[in-house]
C-alpha cells in the first residue's frame, strides 16, 4: 500500500472502549447452530503445517539463490482441488510477467511461476497491492494495484483478471484492451484493493467477484462487482460507506463473505485524533461494517446505508512502527462470517497501554442477528485474542465446524547487539466457543532481515496478511524471514504458507502373487502396487520389501520413475524403491520375482509384505503395508537308476549300484529307497551314503527288502548305494532282475521314473540244455547243465566249474581239481569231487537257494580247498566221505564243511577236515556208521 497523503484532522478527546448499539435496518433471516456435541480442535489441527515456499521449492537451491522474497501476502486455496493453492506478494514487477507462488501438493512444495502478464493497455510498473481468491470451479481471480499514468504522479488504479491455470501466462485473461479498471467508477487515486469470490445472492450456482478499494478522491470505500463473468467484468460499483475522517490512518477496507447466501460484508475504519494529538498514534478509531444482500447493488445494514459502527477506542497505526520495522497502514482489522450460523467476527487492534507505550493488543467482536434481522455485537464482547499487548496484522476466518481462527503477529523484542534485529512471532489463535476463549499456537518466530529503525513508511511485513477457511481447514499466509526455515537460506521476507490440515497422503500398498499355492523350489512372481490415495502429493516415497524367509531374490521390474536397489541375485535382503513425488491418485506398480527355497516345508506359508512410506503425513498408516500369504506345497521328482553286471555266473556274487536323484523342484522329505532281493539271489551286503540309515535283510536271506531312509534329499542331490547279492547256482539260465524304487513324503510329479532296474543273465560259458545220450567230458570255463538228462558219466577236467541244475545224470560225476562244482535238485548216480579250488555245493536250500538232490550212490569229497557244503539231500543211497577239506564258501557260515539234514542210507565218514564239519543245528539222518570227525557225539 502506498502512504495516504492528507492533512491530519483535529484532535478529538480520548474515548474508552464502547460498543455502539444496533441500528435498525433491513431484516435478515437468522441462523442457529444445530444441536450436538461441542466443536473441538482435532489432533490434526493442533500443529499447523507451516512452510516457506522459497525453502520448499521445486527449484534446487532456490532459497540460497533468490533474493527477492515478498511481503504483504495474499493466499487462495482452490476449493475444486484443495491440493492447489496460490500466494501473491510484492515479489516482482511488470517489466516482464509478474510472479505468483503455486503449490499443487497441499503446500509441500512451491514454484514461483512468472505467469501474470501485464494488463494490456495500462502503464508499466507495479503490481503493488494484490489479492487473490479462487472461485468454486477452480478459476483464480486476482486484483492488482497499478500505476494510473506514470510512476511519478503518485496516482493508482486497480485492475482484475482471472486464470484457469496459474502456471501459464497464456491462461490469464483480462477484460478489454486497455483492460477494464476495477475502479472504473472512481479512476485514479485509489488504494488497498481487496478481492473475494462469493456465490451470487440470487443464483446460487453463479460466482460473483467483489473488488473493494479505497477511493481517496471522495474518501469513500467502494466495492465493484463482477456478476458471474470470466474474466471479471465489473458492472456494479457502489460505495460501502464513508472513510472520513481518517487522521492519517488508512481506512483498511476489507471484505468478508457469507457463502451460505452470498451476502458480502465490508469493513473499514475511521480515525480521529487520539490523546497525543492530531496525526499521531494512538488514534481514536471507529470500526464500520456494512453489508450487501443483492450482489453489490445496494449496501445497507440494520437499515443504515452507511452500515453500523463499532467504536473500539484508541489504536496505534500510521506513524506507529510495529516492532520498529513495520508501519501499520491498514493492518489493524479484518472480518469473517461463520458459514454455519451467519455470525460476523471482527478482529482489531486496541491500545491498552496508553500513549506512552504505543502498542496494540488483538481483540475480537462477535456480531449476531436478532429476531428482527439486525446485526448486533453479542453481550460480553469484545474478547482478548492475543496474550501479547504488542501485536498487529490480525486476520480472522471461521471453519464450517465453527472453529474461529485469528492470525496475528507479536513483537517479541530485539536480538542482542550488535544485531538488534526485531523479533516477531506469527500466531494462530483458535477458539471452539465462538471467540470467548482462544488457544494460541506459534506458527513461526523470526527476525527482520535488518535492525529496527522505527522509520515511518518502513514495512518489512506489509499492510496485511490473510487467514481463510475452506471447509474445516484454516489456511493462510504471513510475512516471515526465510532464514527461520533454513539456516543457509537468504535472510529475506517471504510469504509463508500454513494450514491446519497438514498435507497428508494416504499411502496404501497391495500385493498379489501369480501362483498360490507355490511349489517349493520354483519362482514366485509378486505384483506390488504403491498408491497415493491423497489428498496431497506424497514426497520422498519409499517402497520397501524384505524378502521373506525361505526365498531369494531373482529380479525386479521397477515402476516407471522409481529408483530401486535390490539384493544380489540369489541373495536375501530388502528391495527398496524411491521416488521424489508420488502424485495424488498415482500408483507405482512393481513386479518382483523370488525363488522359493526347495527346502521350504510343505504346508508352510510364505508371507511377503511390502510397505510404502513417505515424508508426508499419513493419517491412515494401517494400509501402508500390503501382505500376501502364499501356501507352500512341495514336489520332488525322484528318479532311480540301477546298474549291475549284464551276466553273472551261477553261485557267484553280483554287485549293483543304485542311484536316487532328486530332480526337484523341491527337496524330498524322508526319501526312502526300497530294494527287494530278486528271485535267485540272497543278500550279501550294502553300502550307503552318510546321513542315510538302512535296514538290511539278513545275510544269505531273500528278504525283507533292503530299505534305506534319510531326513531329506536336497534338490539336484543324489544318493548312491551299492548292493551285493549272491546268485544261486540254481538260477543258472535265468535272468535276475534287481528293481529298486525311490519314494518320499513329498509329492512326486513324475512317478514313472521312481524305479530303476538292472537285469542280469545267469549263465555259463557253456550251457547245455538238451539231453545227452552218452557220457560227457567237461573241460575249461564254466558249464551249466540245466534241465537235461545225461545218459552216461560226467568227467570234469581240472579248472572247470560245473553247475548241474534240475537234471538227471545216469552215470557218476567225477571231478578232479575243478574250479568249483554245484548240484541242485538233480538225480545223480554218484559224486566224487577231489581237489576243487572253488566252492563245492551239493544242495543247500538256505542261503544258496539250491534244493536237495537224490543221489543213488556215494558222495566223496576229498581235499577240496574252497569249502564244501552238502545239505538237505533227500536221498544219499551210499556212504558220504569228507576227507581233508578246507576253506570256506560264499557266506560266513561256510567257513567249515557243512553237512546238514541229509538222508543217508550208508555211513558218514569224516576225517582230516579243517575245521571239523558241522551240521549247523540241522542233524543228518544216517543209517550206517558215523566215523572220524563225524562220529558220535559229534554234532553231525
Amino acid at each position: 500500500m502506498r502512504a495516504r497523503l492528507s492533512a491530519f484532522v483535529a484532535a478529538l478527546p480520548l474515548v474508552g472502549l464502547a460498543t455502539i448499539g444496533a441500528v435498525p435496518g433491513a431484516a435478515a433471516a437468522p441462523r442457529s447452530v444445530a444441536a450436538g456435541a461441542p466443536v473441538t480442535v482435532s489432533a490434526a489441527t493442533d500443529v499447523p503445517y507451516v512452510v516457506d515456499p522459497a525453502v520448499n521449492n521445486t527449484v534446487a537451491n532456490f532459497a540460497t539463490t533468490d533474493t527477492t522474497g515478498g511481503s504483504e501476502p495474499s493466499v487462495a486455496l482452490d476449493p475444486s482441488n484443495p491440493e492447489q493453492a496460490v500466494m501473491t506478494s510484492f515479489s516482482g514487477g511488470w517489466g516482464a510477467n509478474a510472479p505468483l507462488w503455486q503449490t499443487i501438493n497441499g503446500g509441500q512444495t512451491w514454484t514461483q511461476q512468472f505467469s501474470i502478464p501485464a494488463p494490456p493497455g495500462r502503464p508499466a510498473g507495479c503490481p503493488c497491492d494484490q489479492t487473490v481468491d479462487f472461485g468454486r470451479n477452480g478459476t483464480l481471480y486476482g486484483t492488482f494495484l497499478i500505476n494510473a499514468a506514470s510512476p511519478s504522479n503518485n496516482k493508482l488504479n486497480v485492475v482484475s483478471g482471472s486464470t484457469t491455470n496459474p502456471a501459464q501466462p497464456a491462461s490469464w485473461s483480462w477484460n478489454g484492451n486497455p483492460v477494464q479498471l476495477t475502479n472504473n467508477a472512481a479512476p485514479g487515486n485509489v488504494d488497498q484493493p481487496w478481492l473475494l469470490v462469493n456465490r451470487d445472492t440470487t443464483t446460487a450456482a453463479n460466482d460473483d467477484v467483489y473488488g473493494a478499494y479505497d477511493d481517496f478522491n471522495a474518501n469513500n470505500g467502494r466495492v465493484a462487482v463482477s456478476l458471474n463473468a470470466t474474466p471479471p467484468n465489473f458492472t456494479r460499483d457502489q460505495s460501502s460507506g464513508s472513510e472520513s475522517p481518517f487522521d492519517g490512518a488508512n481506512p483498511g477496507l476489507r471484505l468478508a463473505k457469507d457463502p451460505a447466501n452470498g451476502r458480502m460484508y465490508a469493513l473499514w475504519q475511521t480515525a480521529t485524533a487520539g490523546p497525543s494529538g492530531a496525526g499521531t498514534s494512538p488514534h481514536n478509531v471507529t470500526i464500520h461494517l456494512n453489508r450487501t444482500a443483492d450482489s453489490g447493488q445496494n449496501w445497507t445494514l440494520n437499515g443504515n446505508s452507511g452500515g453500523i459502527t463499532v467504536a473500539v477506542g484508541n489504536q496505534d497505526e500510521y506513524n506507529y512502527s510495529f516492532g520498529q520495522a513495520n508501519t501499520l497502514q491498514g493492518g489493524v482489522d479484518h472480518a469473517a462470517v461463520d458459514p454455519s450460523t451467519g455470525d460476523v467476527y471482527i478482529v482489531f487492534g486496541r491500545d491498552d497501554d496508553g500513549a506512552g507505550a504505543q502498542r496494540n493488543r488483538i481483540y475480537i467482536d462477535r456480531l449476531t442477528y436478532d429476531n428482527m434481522g439486525n446485526l448486533n455485537v453479542a453481550a460480553g464482547y469484545p474478547k482478548a485474542v492475543s496474550t501479547s499487548t504488542d501485536a498487529a496484522l490480525p486476520s480472522v476466518a471461521v471453519t464450517t465446524d465453527g472453529v474461529v481462527g485469528v492470525l496475528y503477529d507479536s513483537f517479541d523484542g530485539t536480538s542482542p547487539a550488535p544485531g538488534n534485529f526485531p523479533i516477531f512471532t506469527a500466531h494462530l489463535a483458535r477458539s471452539t466457543d465462538q471467540g470467548s476463549t482462544f488457544s494460541d499456537t506459534v506458527l513461526k518466530t523470526f527476525q527482520s532481515p535488518t535492525a529496527g529503525t522505527g522509520a515511518q513508511g518502513r514495512r518489512d511485513l506489509g499492510d496485511f496478511q490473510q487467514l481463510k477457511a475452506e471447509g474445516t481447514t484454516l489456511y493462510g499466509t504471513f510475512s516471515g524471514n526465510r532464514r527461520a526455515f533454513s539456516a543457509t537460506a537468504n535472510s529475506v521476507i517471504d510469504p509463508i504458507y500454513f494450514s491446519t490440515t497438514t498435507p497428508s497422503a494416504d499411502l496404501s500398498t497391495t500385493k498379489s502373487a501369480t501362483t498360490d499355492p507355490i511349489t517349493a523350489g520354483t519362482d514366485e512372481s509378486y505384483t506390488i502396487t504403491s498408491t497415493n490415495n491423497g489428498p496431497s502429493d506424497a514426497l520422498s516415497v519409499t517402497m520397501s520389501d524384505t524378502l521373506p524367509t525361505n526365498t531369494t531374490f531373482v529380479s525386479l521390474t521397477p515402476a516407471i520413475g522409481w529408483t530401486c536397489t535390490t539384493p544380489a541375485v540369489g541373495g536375501t535382503g530388502t528391495v527398496s524403491c524411491t521416488i521424489a513425488t508420488l502424485a495424488n491418485g498415482a500408483s507405482g506398480v512393481f513386479t518382483m520375482i523370488v525363488h522359493v527355497s526347495p527346502s521350504t516345508p510343505g504346508g508352510s506359508t510364505i508371507t511377503n509384505s511390502a510397505t510404502t512410506t513417505s515424508s508426508t503425513l499419513d493419517l491412515n498408516p494401517l494400509n501402508n503395508t500390503g501382505s500376501k500369504p502364499v501356501a507352500v506345497v512341495t514336489s520332488a521328482d525322484l528318479a532311480t537308476t540301477k546298474t549291475g553286471p549284464a551276466n553273472v555266473v551261477p553261485g557267484t556274487d553280483a554287485t549293483y549300484t543304485v542311484t536316487m536323484t532328486n530332480n526337484g523342484p523341491s527337496d524330498a522329505a524322508v526319501p526312502v529307497l526300497t530294494d527287494p532281493i530278486p528271485a535267485g539271489t540272497t543278500f550279501v551286503s550294502e553300502t550307503h551314503p552318510a546321513g542315510w540309515t538302512c535296514t538290511d535283510p539278513a545275510v544269505g536271506t531273500t528278504g525283507p527288502p533292503l530299505t534305506c531312509t534319510a531326513a531329506t534329499l536336497a534338490l539336484n542331490a543324489s544318493a548312491s548305494f551299492t548292493v551285493t547279492l549272491h546268485v544261486s547256482p540254481a538260477a543258472a539260465g535265468t535272468t535276475v532282475t534287481n528293481i529298486a524304487t525311490a519314494s518320499s513324503n513329498t509329492t512326486d510329479p513324475i512317478p514313472g521314473n521312481n524305479s530303476g532296474q538292472a537285469p542280469t543273465i545267469v549263465t555259463c560259458d557253456h550251457n547245455l540244455t538238451a539231453n545227452v545220450p552218452g557220457s560227457l567230458t567237461l573241460s575249461g570255463g564254466t558249464w551249466c547243465l540245466t534241465n537235461i538228462t545225461v545218459g552216461g558219466a560226467i568227467i570234469v577236467k581240472p579248472g572247470t566249474t560245473v553247475f548241474v541244475i534240475h537234471s538227471t545224470i545216469t552215470g557218476s560225476i567225477t571231478a578232479t581239481n575243478p574250479a568249483g562244482f554245484s548240484a541242485c535238485q538233480s538225480n545223480l548216480a554218484a559224486v566224487t569231487i577231489t581237489g576243487a579250488t572253488g566252492f563245492v555245493l551239493i544242495a543247500n536250500p538256505g542261503d544258496d537257494l539250491c534244493l536237495g538232490n537224490k543221489i543213488n550212490g556215494a558222495v566223496s569229497l576229498t581235499s577240496n580247498t574252497g569249502g564244501v557244503e552238502v545239505s538237505h539231500n533227500v536221498i544219499v543211497g551210499g556212504s558220504m566221505y569228507l576227507r581233508n577239506n578246507t576253506g570256506g564258501g560264499p557266506f560266513a557260515e561256510d567257513n567249515s564243511p557243512e553237512i546238514e539234514a541229509n538222508q543217508l542210507s550208508g555211513s558218514l565218514i569224516c576225517s582230516g577236515n579243517s575245521p571239523a564239519p558241522t551240521n549247523d543245528g540241522q542233524p543228518n539222518t544216517v543209517t550206517g556208521a558215523r566215523t572220524g570227525q563225524c562220529a558220535s557225539p559229534a554234532p553231525l
